[in-house]
């Protein structure tokens, strides 16, 4: 069973918008280059709980981006597993990755949040 069915099975009769799926030009590493993630954002359901549910998934990579209106999940192969990420950058910028999330106050002051 795909991934973007799992989801919807876990959260029966919501709508699932797509943001991104295959990406030619995405970085090379990317796995929307090879088809094998999309963005997606499920209606009713916050991105923190989709976050979660996604988390739990074997051989999924997640991406949380509380800056943007989606989720990033991608299909991996067994011996990579899973991997999760908060990306705290502005959409346009370089990537923030946390490495707590929510980000303690005090980072929030530094003067690399910009």
């Amino acid at each position: 069973m795909g991934i973007v069915q799992q989801i919807a099975l876990a959260f029966p009769g919501q709508g699932i918008a797509i943001y991104s799926g295959y990406r030619r030009d995405a970085r090379p590493s990317s796995p929307h280059l090879r088809g094998r993630a999309v963005d997606i954002a499920v209606s009713g359901v916050s991105n923190e709980q989709l976050y979660a549910y996604c988390r739990s998934l074997p051989e999924t990579g997640c991406g949380y981006y509380p800056n943007q209106p989606f989720v990033h999940v991608d299909v991996r192969e067994a011996e990579r597993g899973s991997a999760a990420w908060v990306d705290i950058s502005m959409p346009g910028h370089p990537s923030i990755y946390a490495e707590a999330w929510p980000v303690p106050t005090s980072a929030l002051d530094s003067p690399d949040a910009e």
